[in-house]
């Protein structure tokens, strides 16, 4: 258990990606991950090309819309590396890799499907508790990717930034404070990511709690309050009863 005090928090502003749906695992990593599982005959420079192919893609062409469910968000993804990787001779195409893009999607949507109804039994804890709120810089689609896990109604706001636009991500932790109407003081905030999330978070006044799996440096660490390895550590901050 921590020492420091958190007896004045009164909210919870998470950041979507990597946390609720992941445990702190990146996106980014574990489809990576997922294309080793299924012994895709690439390496991980590949695979970062093909990512940001794909994610200019989605971008450029406005693909992913506000009523996507996270499972047409992978497709959408994985589909377009599958191409990338396809046209640039990196894999072969044949059926098995006309059928990767929805094995990978699967895999992933199921993952999350997994690690969500895990935490769902936390969310209602905090719920009963706490002001809970959700930001995320995605696509313009997390109120629907929520809706379709069943855990939209736990948060009272939802704060997104869409990657076609020019927002600063520090914006939308600003807003996401100021939505639960409290001292940034009263705020725990909670994200996979240290330096886009929780560095400025505790800039602005918030207690903050850095969700990894992760091993993490001594001096790394001394930037944020907490250190947990998944959501259901919570319990080690938060009073829930």
């Amino acid at each position: 258990m921590e020492t420091r005090n958190t007896n004045i928090i009164k909210g919870i502003l998470f950041d979507y990606g990597g946390t609720i749906d992941t445990n702190g695992i990146d996106w980014f990593d574990l489809i990576w991950k997922n294309y080793q599982k299924m012994s895709v005959p690439i390496n991980k420079a590949n695979y970062l090309e093909a990512h940001r192919y794909a994610e200019n893609e989605i971008k450029n062409q406005k693909l992913i819309k506000k009523g996507d469910n996270f499972y047409k968000v992978l497709l959408i993804k994985v589909s377009l590396q599958a191409s990338y990787l396809i046209e640039n001779g990196l894999i072969s195409q044949n059926r098995t890799t006309e059928m990767l893009p929805q094995q990978l999607a699967a895999m992933c949507y199921n993952h999350a499907i997994m690690n969500i109804k895990e935490n769902e039994k936390i969310l209602e804890t905090l719920f009963q508790k706490y002001k809970l709120a959700i930001i995320s810089e995605s696509y313009g689609n997390v109120l629907h990717t929520l809706i379709d896990f069943g855990v939209a109604s736990y948060f009272t706001d939802i704060i997104e930034s869409e990657t076609n636009e020019n927002v600063r991500y520090n914006d939308i932790i600003r807003q996401g404070v100021s939505a639960l109407h409290l001292q940034p003081e009263e705020i725990l905030v909670i994200s996979n990511s240290l330096q886009t999330d929780l560095v400025p978070a505790s800039q602005l006044g918030c207690k903050t709690a850095w969700l990894t799996p992760k091993a993490v440096s001594v001096a790394s660490k001394r930037q944020t309050d907490f250190k947990i390895n998944t959501l259901k550590e919570i319990n080690k901050i938060l009073p829930l009863n």
